[in-house]
């Protein structure tokens, strides 16, 4: 299940629908990369807190060109990882 349009857009504190598609798009990209990075571990957002932050600190990374929290993404993705082969977080 995918993350909604709304509920990032109030992560990120976006109004208006102007950057919607571009919004996205980025949602996309940001959940195939996590599954693909995951061994095809498919996520329900509105459940998996932890999936459902990664997406949306990626896409706020996309979105406003922020790539100051990389790190932390990283550090994310290594604990869904993990959690996807099965080692206990």
């Amino acid at each position: 299940m995918t993350m909604s349009l709304a509920d990032v857009k109030k992560y990120l504190r976006v109004d208006g629908t102007d950057n919607d598609t571009i919004i996205t798009a980025q949602i996309e990209a940001a959940e195939e990369y996590l599954v693909s990075q995951t061994n095809g571990t498919t996520y329900v957002f509105a459940t998996n807190k932890l999936a459902a932050l990664y997406i949306c600190e990626k896409v706020k990374s996309l979105y406003f060109s922020d790539y100051e929290n990389e790190k932390m993404l990283d550090i994310l993705l290594q604990l869904l990882i993990d959690r996807a082969d099965g080692v206990e977080v």
